[in-house]
């Protein structure tokens, strides 16, 4: 568990502190998701977590977390697809109680030694005229500036966000032949550094390669949390009812390997997942993100190594169904979350696998009636009619 940070008063001597860095673990990282990120950046501009952590695994993503003794004081998510020789930062920030010192310049200086032989460090800031926080958005661009980052002025649409391609000089570009420019004295950077980032780019579906042509910008980025492209579908009420049926055949059997193989920290980390849901369910609080994160920590409770492919599936599916129902079946969510958690704390492949087909049940039934144009609310379907089934028993 990552320590809160410290109160303002205890950090007066924090400009002349020594940070230590080190790699997140897969669970540090999920919290840090849960707990940072989500209140750091828009939700428009924000990865599911489960792609974040496919990255990790496959070794073409890395987090670094700055510590403060045990304290989490910052963290920086970072992308570098293996043989790159630049390196992306994707997510950074410094946690709110260590603002206002100066220590986002000081990590951003020491990044690039942390990065080993990276060439150069691209960076996605977020452009102000097309941002939900303008002010903010200047704020971050005025930050990498004095920093030493400088603009492409490629920009980018991601997660429903827009933003501005910056790069940041790594020691050992100046090393480079200074023949090697790009548009003149417009980029001020070697070719092989150019040609790292356009692998990085292109290895992310931002820009397209064509041999003999050139380079091209992608307008729309496809496969990055939308691997099927399922979003380009039209008929949403559809699409949902043939993602809960393709959900139907692999969940229960991914919940029941759950059950089988979870270790006593994914059944911590599930039940506080279970927890949060159910929480803000109650509080009337936005609870995709944790939902998504719930049949993640399922998923990869399984060590099946294949079903790690298919969480950003899964994913999109969660979220087509809480639009699709419109929050309709928070009590089957509660009831249903709080089955599958047991069963799997209690190594049950059987009440696990079943619990999950109710889950899953509940929601293809009333996206059923969506679909067939009936009133889903119509009482025969979800808790009440559950209800009504015991009782007649």
């Amino acid at each position: 568990m990552l320590r809160k940070a410290a109160s303002e008063r205890d950090l007066y001597h924090m400009c002349t502190k020594t940070f230590t860095w080190r790699l997140l673990t897969g669970p540090e990282l999920t919290e840090v998701y849960l707990n940072e990120m989500r209140r750091d950046f828009p939700a428009g501009g924000l990865k599911p977590l489960s792609m974040i952590l496919t990255s990790e695994a496959e070794g073409t993503a890395h987090t670094w977390g700055v510590f403060d003794g045990d304290t989490l004081a910052a963290y920086l998510l970072m992308v570098r697809p293996e043989g790159c020789r630049v390196s992306q930062l994707d997510y950074f920030a410094v946690v709110p109680a260590y603002r206002a010192h100066g220590i986002g310049a000081q990590l951003l200086a020491q990044l690039p030694a942390h990065e080993g032989d990276a060439e150069a460090i691209l960076i996605e800031a977020e452009m102000p005229e097309k941002a939900e926080d303008a002010a903010m958005a200047v704020r971050r661009l005025g930050f990498y500036a004095r920093c030493g980052a400088w603009d492409t002025h490629y920009t980018e649409h991601l997660f429903d966000a827009w933003f501005r391609i910056l790069v940041l000089d790594c020691p050992g570009c100046a090393s480079l032949a200074p023949e090697a420019v790009v548009e003149g004295e417009k980029f001020r950077v070697g070719r092989s550094t150019i040609r790292e980032a356009v692998k990085l780019l292109s290895s992310k579906g931002i820009v397209e390669v064509r041999q003999g042509s050139g380079t091209y910008v992608v307008t729309t980025v496809k496969g990055l949390s939308d691997p099927l492209n399922l979003r380009s579908v039209q008929d949403k009420n559809a699409l949902a009812f043939d993602l809960v049926n393709v959900r139907l055949l692999l969940e229960p059997g991914i919940a029941e390997m759950a059950a089988q193989n979870a270790t006593p920290e994914d059944i911590e980390r599930l039940r506080r997942l279970c927890e949060r849901v159910e929480t803000k369910i109650h509080e009337g609080d936005r609870y995709i993100e944790d939902d998504i994160a719930f049949h993640t920590c399922i998923a990869e409770s399984s060590k099946n190594l294949v079903v790690g492919q298919l969480i950003p599936v899964i994913d999109t599916a969660v979220m087509m169904f809480v639009n699709v129902t419109h929050k309709k079946l928070i009590d089957e969510t509660i009831m249903t979350h709080r089955m599958i958690t047991e069963a799997i704390a209690n190594h049950d492949p059987i009440g696990a696998k079943a619990a999950m087909v109710m889950h899953l049940n509940f929601n293809r039934s009333y996206i059923k009636k969506v679909y067939d144009g009936e009133d889903p609310d119509d009482g025969t379907i979800g808790m009440a009619a559950y209800i009504m089934d015991k009782k007649e028993d």
